[in-house]
């Protein structure tokens, strides 16, 4: 077996190990989290401050209009009691009137609140339906993902004894050459000729050319893309 044979049986292996490592790597990715479980969660605890806000906001509303009730009260009951002189009880009904408006228009206000938080916390329950919707969708993906995972791995261990296996049969000096042609051509350092075409970048190649790395008893380089030549 020639050197460009045994490199290329080589290429093969630690192709088919990056193709796992990648897959391991997609699936990692993916079991870190769902997007659309976060989405979800985050317009949740959106909804859920918007209805504390609106629900505060009524709070404050119930208090200034009872609070408001409360001054009414206790100047209609001055008046009524006779606690006052003839001189300040048009400025006290006056008074008694804004309190009544600034009553009713507080009241009016804690109305439209109201409705809003109910339509907040329906709102709210709708987005809680969705989350727990999408938290059971990523229960069921990531189960998936993780049967999934044990497969990918499970084949690793065979694909690694391959490797080492052709690994043994090649040089230190061939596997540092193969090493650093890998690293600079995205992981494809040997070119497999056919047709007299380099499989790799597509030119051409040189009768010549191909016929030495036919023999097989020197390492070949294509000329445009620098990749080790293998002819079947």
């Amino acid at each position: 077996m020639t050197v460009a044979k045994s490199l290329f049986e080589l290429q093969e292996v630690d192709l088919e190990l990056d193709k796992h490592a990648k897959a391991l790597a997609q699936i990692d990715a993916q079991l870190k989290g769902s997007k659309a479980l976060t989405l979800a969660k985050a317009e949740l605890a959106k909804r859920q401050k918007q209805l504390q806000e609106l629900q505060a906001q009524q709070k404050t509303g119930e208090l200034d209009a009872a609070d408001a009730k409360e001054r009414v009260t206790t100047v209609e009951s001055r008046m009524m009691g006779n606690q006052v002189s003839p001189r300040e009880l048009p400025a006290l009904q006056k008074e008694v009137t804004n309190l009544k408006g600034r009553q009713k228009g507080l009241e009016e206000q804690v109305v439209g609140v109201m409705e809003r938080v109910e339509q907040a916390k329906k709102s709210l329950d709708v987005q809680a339906a969705i989350v727990k919707s999408e938290e059971a969708n990523w229960a069921e993906h990531k189960k998936r993902l993780a049967q999934e995972k044990r497969l990918v791995s499970g084949e690793v261990p065979g694909v690694q004894a391959q490797h080492d296996e052709f690994s043994a049969e090649v040089t230190d000096q061939a596997k540092a050459l193969y090493q650093s042609i890998r690293i600079k051509k995205g992981g494809v350092a040997v070119s497999k000729v056919q047709g007299g075409i380099c499989s790799g970048c597509r030119i051409t190649l040189p009768t010549t050319l191909v016929q030495r790395a036919r023999a097989g008893k020197e390492l070949v380089y294509c000329g445009n893309c620098g990749r080790i030549l293998y002819v079947p």
